[in-house]
């Protein structure tokens, strides 16, 4: 690994293990087999059995609302928290049904966070840039750094 890595973000992005804990991560989050996983990451399919049995027992919450949701989508249509009803291939409810939930929650919450702001500071929504997926971007005046 690089020397330093742990302080310069730039060198971070250069640590090899950081290939390894995305892909097991994200993969893991929309339902990746064992065999999956440890093609992607390029570990031994233990490892990879090791790393989802550490999951499954320190997150029994998220699997059981995983699960729950995929048998929703075996339906054809998952509705996520805020109503939003969407299709789901029956035939692929087991990675589509948790993603069609996680991303569209993740939309609604930053189009709700936009509407708080018209209602508490709507002076801020012209500092707003764009959205980066699950986020915005925000270029603030230097005198108003410390606006809050």
């Amino acid at each position: 690994m690089p020397e330093g890595w742990e302080d310069d973000p730039h060198l971070a992005k250069e640590n090899p293990l950081r290939h390894v804990a995305t892909s097991l991560s994200h993969s893991y989050s929309f339902g990746a087999s064992v065999k999956k996983l440890a093609s992607l990451s390029g570990l031994p399919i233990e490892t990879a059995q090791r790393f989802v049995d550490t999951m499954e027992r320190a997150y029994p919450q998220m699997i059981a609302w995983q699960n729950a949701v995929r048998r929703e989508g075996e339906s054809g249509w998952v509705t996520n928290q805020w109503g939003r009803k969407m299709p789901c291939d029956p035939d692929r409810t087991y990675t589509m049904a948790p993603a069609l939930i996680g991303q569209s929650s993740t939309s609604e919450m930053l189009t709700d966070t936009f509407l708080n702001l018209y209602e508490r500071a709507p002076e801020v929504l012209k500092w707003v840039c764009f959205t980066i997926h699950d986020a915005f971007l925000v270029q603030v005046p230097e005198d108003k750094v410390d606006y809050y």
